[in-house]
């Protein structure tokens, strides 16, 4: 057992517009799951995943060992979900901090984009093209959605951040990491007028909501939120963002990792061992504060997010 790297379980989440694609990677059974969210690393209250090999959730464990994993706030700040797009997601916005701790939230959310896989002609969704609230307002009451959004096609390694308050959507065909603010709320524009297989009715919109925290005319352009991440070296930065999250990109092709800081390592290609514990594709892993290096093995690339403060 290591002294240093801890495995964690994931939590599955069925979506309307999932797919198949993580029941081959952890072996799940049921042919109708449709799994379209994996909570890869949550401490949150809806979700909190078991640090496997300690028996302990992972809130309780972070705070049961303020040496290992130091941070100033009194739960884990961001949470890290990966995303099967079969389908279309919903068009959606989430609020910022003002507003959401007017509705009684921790925090807003703010949340970033890594592509993993994306099939030719995947899409996203940034963002929009009204001019002012009472346009938008106007446009969605009326469904011109094809006045108000902006489709980008997207590809593998793009990199996106969004800001609380932007519109956005993944589109059909993309497999995504993200990591988000630790709090579970979306405001639902618009979800394609799908009827949900197990209500039969379809899914709540949230417009009013919407409307309050969505900007008019939008303050970001495409060339804003998206971050060109070229060809990568080990332990490469690509974004930090104050207050929020760190992310690096690492490869196994160097025989030992040094890390400035505890977090968590997301492994998206490949497999091997970190300090001894074995890893492979899709597997999540908590690694404590450590001056030493930890020795890796195999052949695997990885997404390292920590809190930057």
């Amino acid at each position: 057992m290591s002294r240093f790297v801890y495995p964690l379980e994931p939590l599955f989440l069925s979506k309307i517009w999932g797919g198949t694609l993580f029941q081959d990677w952890y072996s799940l059974q049921g042919e109708d799951l449709k799994i379209g969210e994996v909570w890869s690393a949550s401490a949150m209250r809806e979700g909190d995943c078991l640090v496997t090999d300690q028996g302990r959730r992972l809130s309780v464990f972070l705070k049961e060992n303020p040496n290992l994993f130091p941070m100033n706030s009194e739960t884990l700040p961001f949470h890290i979900t990966l995303i099967d797009a079969k389908d279309d997601l919903s068009i959606q916005v989430h609020p910022d901090d003002h507003y959401a701790k007017e509705q009684g939230l921790a925090s807003g959310l703010s949340e970033a984009w890594f592509v993993l896989k994306a099939e030719v002609g995947a899409k996203i969704e940034l963002g929009h093209k009204a001019t002012s609230k009472t346009q938008l307002k106007s446009w969605i009451t009326t469904k011109q959605w094809d006045k108000i959004l902006n489709f980008h096609d997207v590809k593998p390694n793009d990199l996106f951040f969004i800001p609380a308050g932007t519109m956005h959507a993944i589109g059909s065909g993309s497999l995504i990491y993200e990591i988000s603010q630790s709090v579970d709320v979306t405001y639902r524009l618009y979800d394609y007028d799908r009827i949900d297989v197990n209500s039969g009715k379809m899914r709540e919109l949230h417009i009013e909501d919407a409307l309050n925290v969505i900007k008019a005319p939008d303050p970001f352009t495409y060339e804003d939120l998206h971050i060109p991440v070229g060809a990568h070296s080990d332990n490469q930065i690509v974004l930090q963002k104050k207050g929020l999250f760190q992310l690096s990109l690492i490869k196994s092709k160097a025989s030992n990792l040094k890390l400035e800081s505890w977090g968590f390592l997301t492994v998206i290609e490949g497999e091997g061992t970190l300090d001894h514990v074995k890893v492979k594709t899709g597997d999540t892993v908590l690694i404590g504060k450590c001056d030493e290096e930890l020795q890796m093995t195999g052949s695997f690339s990885g997404i390292f997010a920590r809190i930057y403060e």
